[in-house]
């Protein structure tokens, strides 16, 4: 990840399961103890669904290195990855690939992905299907920080090998993807991007404002504000992760501009795309994608031409306060409906109106169970 200051740069510096066959064997595990049991950990929280969460995710490699896991200490977590990957080689051997199983009140889901396991552990009463898409979103996230490609690459050549060494510091934007799966979130649960309740004529007016200002080598500009789009030009799929990235971590939240490289696998697998992050005011961040690794300096421009156009006409102002300023049902003339969600599949954006304070993590959890 590169950061840039406006004054530091000149031109010249550019930047180059469920199996049918008998599974007894389980009996001799007590998978059920799968959870938070580092002391270290208690001692930080009271919370009791924090210190038995309902949910974990794992992810190891085939030759059963940790590479990352949601809650626990390490040395701990680590030998249940050794039975974990015990039970996936003895269905391994039988050619049967192991999708799921039950123990207890736990749902376990194991993902092979390429040269990597992604397990999910759940007490919540999901389905196979839920978890597994929930495993592939997090697949997803390692695959937009190294490619797929890359990935393949270094399995390859060495089976053994330590992927948190490439990943880095980059692990805490899997910690804020698994917080938003956890809690529901909407747009990772329907693959979208939540519309900032904007009047017609004035996101008229900012779209206009990136169309007249697009830089030649853009492929795609989002302007958006606290998880919500205001306006995007030639959408891409799977922002919702880069929105993950952006919004639930302070990596990008300061008064510099981000020059990072970033792959979109259903773009393209192989190679990077880079995107230009920066933050126009405190909530509302300009992301500005392009396939040149030395576009930095014309999307640097661009933003700059930007916040001069959105200045003249108050959009600043606007967005902020649209922002602080959530509708509910009440605004829709139905007050007899607690809550909906309404997508549109065409352009994978979605509105809804706000939860009640009280009541939003109990029910996010709720729907996102459905």
């Amino acid at each position: 990840m590169h950061n840039f200051n406006e004054a530091s740069k000149s031109q010249k510096d550019k930047i180059n399961v469920d199996p049918t066959e008998d599974i007894s064997f389980l009996k001799n595990y007590d998978l059920n103890d799968l959870k938070v049991c580092n002391e270290d950990f208690k001692n930080k929280t009271s919370n009791m669904e924090i210190q038995k969460p309902k949910k974990h995710f794992f992810i190891l490699s085939r030759a059963g290195k940790l590479i990352y896991s949601k809650y626990g200490d390490e040395i701990i977590i680590s030998e249940y990855m050794g039975i974990i990957q015990t039970i996936i080689n003895l269905f391994y051997k039988k050619e049967d690939n192991l999708k799921s199983f039950r123990s207890n009140n736990l749902t376990v889901v194991v993902l092979s992905e390429g040269p990597l396991y992604l397990v999910g552990i759940s007490k919540l009463q999901e389905s196979e299907i839920q978890i597994k898409a929930q495993l592939n979103i997090l697949y997803t996230q390692i695959a937009i920080v190294l490619t797929l490609n890359k990935l393949l690459n270094i399995f390859n050549h060495k089976e053994n090998f330590d992927l948190r060494r490439l990943l880095g510091n980059t692990e805490i934007f899997l910690d804020a993807l698994s917080d938003m799966i956890v809690e529901g979130e909407p747009s990772v649960l329907l693959n979208g991007l939540q519309c900032l309740r904007l009047k017609k004529t004035v996101r008229e007016k900012i779209d206009s404002i990136l169309i007249k200002t697009r830089a030649k080598k853009l492929l795609c500009g989002i302007i958006a504000s606290n998880l919500c789009i205001v306006s995007i030009i030639k959408p891409q799929n799977q922002l919702f992760l880069l929105f993950s990235m952006i919004f639930n971590t302070t990596s990008f939240k300061d008064e510099t501009e981000h020059w990072i490289p970033l792959c979109f696998p259903k773009f393209d697998p192989k190679g990077f795309t880079y995107c230009y992050i920066t933050f126009i005011c405190d909530s509302t961040a300009l992301i500005l994608i392009s396939t040149d690794k030395d576009a930095f300096f014309e999307m640097r421009e661009m933003k700059q031409n930007i916040i001069n156009d959105f200045k003249i006409h108050g959009i600043l102002d606007i967005i902020k306060f649209a922002a602080e300023t959530s509708y509910t049902t009440l605004d829709t003339n139905t007050p007899c409906i607690y809550h909906f969600i309404y997508k549109s599949k065409m352009d994978t954006q979605f509105t809804m109106p706000q939860w009640k304070t009280s009541e939003k993590n109990l029910q996010k959890k709720k729907m996102a169970h459905l």
